[in-house]
C-alpha cells in the first residue's frame, strides 16, 4: 500500500453499479476464465489488445484515473474532492498534477464572471 489513503472506499454512481458484474449472492466480483480471480495484469493485456486493433498506441490503465479526474474538473469539481477521491496523500499532490486543468477553470469562471456582469 501506498499510503493509509490508498485503501478507501469508493462510492459509485448507478450507472457503474449497474455495469459491474454480480455473484449470486448480490456482492461484486471480478474474475476471469474458470472463475480465477482477475488481476489488474489482465485488464492491461485486454486493453492493450483492444488498443492495437485499433491503431491506438500503448495507453496504461492509468490513463482513466486521469481522465476521470480531468473530467471533474471540467465539470467545476473542487480541488479537495477530487483529491480525496483519488486517494492522494495531501491535495497539494492533487494540484501539482492537475494544475493546467485548475489553471484552465480559474480562466473560464473568470471569464464567465466577466460576461455575466
Amino acid at each position: 500500500m501506498k499510503t493509509a489513503k490508498s485503501r478507501r472506499i469508493i462510492k459509485l454512481n448507478s450507472k457503474a453499479l449497474d455495469a459491474l458484474p454480480r455473484h449470486r449472492d448480490g456482492k461484486y466480483i471480478f474474475k476471469g476464465k474458470n472463475d480465477k480471480p482477475l488481476w489488474p495484469r489482465h485488464i492491461q493485456n485486454t486493453l492493450d489488445s483492444i488498443l492495437k486493433r485499433a491503431g491506438i498506441p500503448h495507453k496504461s490503465t492509468h490513463v482513466f484515473r486521469h481522465t476521470f479526474a480531468s473530467m471533474l474538473f471540467e465539470q467545476g469539481e473542487d480541488v479537495k474532492v477530487v483529491s480525496s477521491i483519488l486517494g492522494h496523500a495531501s491535495v497539494a499532490i492533487t494540484y501539482n498534477t492537475y494544475i493546467t486543468l485548475i489553471e484552465r477553470q480559474t480562466t473560464k469562471a473568470m471569464e464567465a464572471i466577466e460576461v455575466a456582469y
